[in-house]
Formats: structure tokens, C-alpha cells, sequence
């Protein structure tokens, strides 16, 4: 990467913190589709769930790749 690894720390921290904003705002628009349903705040979890879920898929894809090059 060519980084110093203080210069990736900070560019993962802004990384993630624009993530969590995204995940945030596309859970909150994916519970509002309920339109005042009783799955309202459900899909939310669910949505936040699988989200996260598939961030810490990304975060296991990337340290195999610095790890191992793959």
C-alpha cells in the first residue's frame, strides 16, 4: 500500500466512519419502506445485522489480502 501504517490507521478510521454513516441512513430508509407497519424498527435490526454482518466479511477479505496477497 506504501503507507505508513499511522496513515492507513487514519484512512480506516475515515473509512468506517463514513460506512457506519451510510449503513445508518440506508437502514433507516430500509425501515421507513415498512410505512408504519409492525416491522418497523425489525427491519432496522435486521438491516443493521446484515450490514455489519458483511462489513466484517470485507474486513476478513482485506486482511487476507495484506496477510497474504490473495
Amino acid at each position: 500500500m506504501g503507507q505508513r501504517p499511522d496513515e492507513q490507521l487514519r484512512a480506516l478510521v475515515r473509512a468506517q466512519k463514513a460506512w457506519i454513516a451510510y449503513r445508518d441512513e440506508n437502514c433507516t430508509f430500509e425501515d421507513e419502506l415498512a410505512f408504519g407497519g409492525t416491522s418497523i424498527g425489525g427491519n432496522y435490526s435486521a438491516c443493521l445485522c446484515a450490514l455489519s454482518h458483511e462489513r466484517v466479511e470485507d474486513f476478513a477479505r482485506i486482511r487476507q489480502h495484506l496477510l497474504f496477497g490473495n
